[in-house]
């Protein structure tokens, strides 16, 4: 409250404007929002201060900094997280393009397992809903991420993404023949079976 009452909120978006090619700034500015998020009765103040907004565009101009997506992905998490969530954040979400940067960015070589695990989680959480299901599937790469990091990886990183293959197509037909045509049932079976 007294955060909120001196005005503190605006400042910290106004120092990502100012400053958005800062690692430390633009982490520390998303982690104060994330931070804010954790309680869903706060959701108010992230909307009235279009932070989601502000959070997917500093994560765009930063997509080399596993520091800058790892926050934005586990702010955007308590985002959707949240079961009240509006139609206008979803909107939002995907009127923003934040699926196709978070694919892109867990395809690069130098991207570490901390936002791997961020990252799968939430494209995860985002399956929930409907119409991003079908973004996450239809217009980025995000499904052959997914079956790689299967591939390539062990522990909680291969966990999440197998957790998130499962919720983008569970009541998917769409994005299950995706998967099914992408070695999906193979890549699977040799990961289970490496366990």
């Amino acid at each position: 409250a007294t955060i909120l009452r001196e005005g503190c909120l605006p400042l910290v978006l106004k120092s990502i404007d100012f400053h958005d090619r800062n690692i430390q700034v633009c982490t520390s500015a998303i982690s104060v929002f994330r931070a804010v998020s954790y309680d869903f009765s706060n959701h108010w103040i992230v909307n009235n201060f279009k932070a989601t907004a502000s959070v997917i565009e500093t994560m765009k101009v930063n997509q080399e900094s596993n520091e800058v997506l790892s926050e934005g992905a586990l702010f955007l998490q308590n985002i959707v997280c949240n079961h009240e969530i509006l139609p206008d954040a979803i909107d939002l979400i995907l009127s923003k393009g934040i699926i196709p940067i978070v694919a892109h960015a867990m395809s690069l070589s130098s991207v570490d397992t901390k936002f791997l695990e961020c990252a799968c989680e939430l494209l995860g959480n985002l399956a929930f809903d409907y119409n991003i299901s079908n973004e996450i599937g239809s217009h980025s790469s995000s499904i052959e991420v997914l079956l790689g990091i299967l591939t390539a990886n062990s522990g909680v990183v291969s966990t999440s993404a197998l957790i998130a293959l499962k919720h983008i197509s569970t009541d998917n037909g769409d994005n299950a023949v995706r998967i099914v045509e992408q070695d999906g049932i193979r890549v699977v079976l040799s990961f289970l079976e490496g366990r």
